[in-house]
């Protein structure tokens, strides 16, 4: 018996984005890195000193690379066809996604003015009271009568 690792979604659930459109978007994030790395490293010195390699030798190499790579990418995403693009996220995981991000990232924003140990039982409070029958006073837990 076979375990199916997909997680199942309804049929209804609409993409929020499709693949093609991200795998743009990430390549052009990629190469813009790329291109401020070799610039800093042109900037630094990216040439053979005479005691070895100056301080941006590797890094500018490495953004070479990494330039390369991302066109590549934006090669292979601009030819693929937007017809048959398959979604990246589908509309009830993008909403369960945001239901951890965003509470985690108020949680950042939080213990900055409240400390960590205030925002820390804010956050585990939350995700525990976030369902209603998870903070009842009926006197049952999940595990039986307390």
């Amino acid at each position: 018996m076979a375990i199916d690792s997909t997680p199942t979604t309804p049929a209804d659930s609409r993409p929020v984005v499709g693949t093609r459109p991200v795998d743009i978007v990430v390549s052009l994030l990629l190469l813009a890195f790329a291109l401020l790395l070799g610039w800093d490293s042109w900037r630094i010195g990216m040439s053979w000193a005479s005691d070895g390699p100056q301080a941006g030798y590797f890094p500018f190499y490495l953004s070479l690379m990494m330039g390369a790579a991302s066109v590549y990418g934006l090669v292979q995403a601009w030819r693929a066809r937007a017809a048959g693009d398959p979604p990246f996220v589908l509309r009830d995981q993008f909403v369960r996604v945001m239901q951890v991000f965003v509470p985690t990232l108020a949680y950042c924003v939080a213990m900055q003015f409240l400390g960590l140990y205030v925002a820390s039982f804010l956050l585990i409070a939350g995700f525990m009271c976030s369902s209603p029958a998870s903070c009842t006073s009926s006197g049952t837990s999940h595990y039986g009568n307390r």
